[in-house]
């Protein structure tokens, strides 16, 4: 009997030779570009210090930094203090920036 329409890899030097050249080629291909994408230079580039968090207001003390914070938190804003030198920070979510603006506004008093 004769199989009709049956793969055979190897039957030629041409496909012993071309089918691991080819796949050698792959993944060769693939780590390289897994190296690029995952290079400490492009990771440097990207990264923020703080993630995707951006910060709305600096204190001098603690204690003000972390009631600002409350403050957003009530108003439903999601926001977090951190120590940056030697003042306190506000972070936000850039999309709730337009409102913890207002928000922060209202509670320092300088409401347009």
């Amino acid at each position: 009997m004769h199989n009709v329409g049956v793969l055979h890899i190897g039957d030629s030097l041409l496909d012993f030779v071309l089918l691991p050249a080819v796949l050698v080629a792959a993944i060769g291909g693939l780590a390289l570009i897994l190296r690029w994408s995952s290079s400490p230079a492009k990771r440097a580039s990207i990264a923020q210090p703080y993630g995707l968090l951006v910060p709305l207001a600096t204190y001098p003390h603690e204690r003000e930094a972390e009631v600002v914070a409350h403050t957003l938190r009530v108003e439903g804003i999601k926001a977090s203090t951190a120590v940056r030198g030697a003042e306190f920070v506000v972070f936000i979510w850039p999309a709730q920036r337009p409102l913890a603006e207002q928000v922060l506004a209202q509670l320092h008093g300088d409401v347009s």
